[in-house]
């Protein structure tokens, strides 16, 4: 999905990148077309995956792939901010009344995602995975004004179905160490032992 050596034909230079907005595309160029145009739903896969492809270039020793890496990742983590972030983005409009955008599209943006409208699926989504990178990914304001939302929106169906990590993540982030080892006590939020 990333290769910094033009014209590699079994690589993109980077995976469906919007150069312009700076960030990727899920659907790419679509087809069939979507009355809605393209759509990105969880900014933060794209964002680690270019974190992905940096450490591997590290890990090789390839300076160009690290650096290709390090530079698709950071325009990521710039639109997460600009366009995903709403509890902090210039860019979102305030009539959407959500701290974090579920999906974007060409022409609109939405809080569901593809597979349901729970809040606890749109935040959870933008959170995972968990790596050393989210910090920088998610600002320590933008984790603050997105944590009373998501611990409102943490019921038994976030615990039984693993949302809850994520939300004792944001509680640590947000520098709530105590209640974050509290919330993997709680049934509605620790993710179920099997």
């Amino acid at each position: 999905y990333v290769t910094p050596a033009p014209g590699d034909a079994a690589f993109p230079l980077a995976r469906h990148k919007d150069w312009y907005l700076g960030h990727s595309w899920a659907s790419g160029i679509c087809q069939p077309p979507n009355p809605n145009g393209r759509n990105q739903e969880s900014i933060s896969e794209a964002v680690h995956s270019y974190e992905a492809a940096h450490l591997l270039g590290v890990a090789l020793g390839d300076r160009d792939l690290a650096a290709a890496g390090r530079l698709l990742a950071a325009l990521e983590v710039d639109a997460a901010a600009r366009y995903w972030h709403a509890a902090t983005s210039t860019q979102v409009p305030d009539v959407f009344e959500r701290p974090m955008v579920g999906m974007r599209w060409s022409f609109l943006v939405q809080f569901g995602t593809w597979f349901g409208g729970d809040p606890a699926f749109s935040y959870g989504i933008q959170l995972l995975p968990l790596t050393p990178y989210a910090e920088r990914r998610d600002a320590l304001g933008f984790v603050r004004a997105l944590l009373p939302a998501y611990a409102g929106a943490c019921d038994a169906t976030c615990g039984a179905e693993g949302w809850g990590i994520s939300l004792i993540a944001l509680r640590a982030a947000a520098g709530e160490r105590e209640r974050a080892f509290a919330s993997g006590r709680d049934p509605n939020v620790a993710v179920p032992s099997r």
